[in-house]
């Protein structure tokens, strides 16, 4: 659903809350090496996000940090 939003809307108001909910599916489904890669460009892209807490435990948790 996220690769949807991000086709219909790829610089929505929304696009920081869809990279944080991909990062989290990722991780879910197992598909880790991506969900690293996607965290550590959403903590270069987004520094001052508010998601970034939940970014950087995701990354804690998979090994990461």
């Amino acid at each position: 659903l996220t690769q949807e939003h991000q086709r219909r809307f790829p610089a929505g108001a929304l696009s920081v809350e869809r990279e944080a909910i991909a990062l989290e599916a990722l991780a879910h489904s197992g598909q880790t090496a991506e969900a690293k890669r996607r965290g550590l460009a959403f903590e270069a892209k987004y520094p001052k996000s508010i998601h970034l807490p939940r970014v950087r435990a995701l990354l804690t948790r998979l090994g990461s940090r």
